[in-house]
């Protein structure tokens, strides 16, 4: 069963609670009845709707709105062991949207203040080039561009992407999948979001990732803008290792005319124009030759 199947199960048995959950605040939830629970119960129980409100470890409070659940800690994590998909030590809760059918993995990396005002002069086909060559795609498919290019909000330190990986022999017409991703960053590391999905519902779960990126607030003194240069350690890696690349590499001529969408009507177009003038010059040569020599 594919991680998406595997999602869609996930999401149909949580939006089941979403009522339950909305009437629950962080903090409160149903009386334990001394029964033992499967992983999904526990995630019901556990679970927090709008308009809730979910401690992030102790660094962030996220407010949560419309129709985002929230599973929080041990019952996300058995909710992801019981869905054979790993949670890791960097994980934090399952974020659901139960008017549709996706669900994220949101994620802690403790990794020092991360520079992030600083992607504001990282070209995007800069980026594109590094993961296409930083091994994040399998083997046997390809990054075919961006479907979301990078998008940095300096007011709120929050930073969105997402590129289309298809089949490396996939026609045209295939869309193919992509993992959209949304990272806010504070002052000791940075929140991160990443929800599987499929090209048709991008621009949903854009909105989605949006809104739960503004509904993030950092604690007084957690924040990006609480960073202490002279006292706070600041990440090794920086936008790389969020971007999970391990350079930023100059995008190729090769590349920059793969991501133009013009190119390849422009290389038929020229083929076609070259192809009809070596004909015509074949067709009309004898006579040409014919007159020069009468001349």
């Amino acid at each position: 069963m594919t991680r998406r199947c595997i999602g869609l199960l996930v999401v149909a048995s949580l939006a089941a609670a979403a009522g339950i959950a909305r009437a629950q605040t962080a903090g409160s939830g149903p009386a334990s009845t001394g029964l033992k629970l499967n992983p999904m119960q526990q995630a019901i129980q556990a679970t927090v709707g709008a308009p809730g409100r979910v401690a992030l470890l102790d660094q962030a409070v996220l407010r949560l709105s419309g129709d985002l659940l929230f599973v929080p800690g041990d019952a996300g994590v058995k909710l992801l062991r019981a869905a054979h998909l790993p949670a890791g030590p960097d994980f934090v809760g399952v974020i659901v949207d139960s008017g549709t059918d996706w669900f994220g993995v949101l994620r802690y990396s403790p990794v020092g203040f991360v520079p992030a005002d600083d992607i504001v002069s990282w070209r995007a086909r800069d980026i594109l080039a590094s993961i296409r060559q930083s091994g994040q795609v399998p083997p046997d498919s390809t990054a075919r561009g961006w479907l979301h290019p990078p998008a940095y909000d300096r007011a709120q330190h929050s930073l969105t992407w997402a590129v289309q990986i298809v089949p490396a022999d996939a026609p045209d017409n295939v869309s193919g999948e992509s993992v959209y991703h949304g990272a806010i960053f504070g002052r000791y590391g940075y929140f991160q979001i990443d929800i599987n999905t499929v090209v048709d519902h991008l621009d949903r779960q854009a909105e989605d990732v949006a809104t739960l990126l503004a509904d993030t607030h950092f604690l007084p003194g957690h924040a990006y803008a609480d960073f202490k240069p002279a006292t706070d350690s600041a990440s090794p890696r920086g936008l790389l290792g969020v971007l999970g690349i391990p350079v930023l590499q100059r995008a190729s001529l090769f590349d920059i005319m793969l991501d133009n969408d013009l190119f390849i009507p422009a290389v038929c177009g020229a083929a076609l124009i070259l192809g009809a003038g070596t004909l015509l010059l074949f067709q009309t040569w004898p006579r040409t030759r014919d007159r020069l020599r009468r001349s």
